[in-house]
């Protein structure tokens, strides 16, 4: 079995989550077994991709950022390939409602385009912007919140 980085993030995030919540350090059989088939390399590639974004999404008070107020994005072939209609309408939904700024929009496509996938399955997509916006959310209804809007099945819901 091959994995790749997005399995290795989605399943660190995972065990991350686990153990902040039980308090006891164990991977799941899932991530274990992606863990497994990893190697050292992949897992250090996907730990400094996701440092990456993190540091792109969420700038330290030293980190100096020019603010984006407004903008009309205009997606490439190659990001429209990566995240299909359904990932770029997902983007501009979160962004439309003020949950997504314009900056971590463009940090995670940014990121995404360094990926070594072909194209990003829409549920891949989704963890990576719950992860980039869970660590800003302060309290366990907006973690709910995050997780109903981001990570649940969007095929009823129309932009407005």
């Amino acid at each position: 079995m091959k994995t790749n980085t997005l399995e290795i993030i989605i399943s660190l995030f995972n065990h991350q989550m686990n153990k902040a919540l039980t308090g006891v350090d164990s991977l799941s059989p899932e991530s274990a077994f992606i863990l497994a088939n990893s190697s050292a390399k992949q897992v250090i590639k996907a730990v400094s991709w996701l440092d990456t974004l993190v540091q792109k999404t969420h700038p330290t008070a030293f980190t100096p950022i020019q603010t984006i107020r407004s903008s009309i994005r205009v997606y490439s072939d190659m990001e429209r390939h990566r995240l299909g209609d359904f990932g770029v309408n997902l983007l501009e939904e979160l962004v439309q409602i003020k949950l997504l700024s314009l900056n971590q929009r463009e940090a995670v496509i940014e990121q995404i385009q360094k990926l070594d996938s072909d194209e990003i399955p829409i549920h891949h997509l989704r963890w990576l912007l719950f992860i980039v916006l869970a660590a800003e959310a302060k309290s366990a209804q907006q973690l709910c919140w995050l997780d109903c809007l981001v990570l649940k099945d969007h095929k009823n819901r129309t932009l407005h």
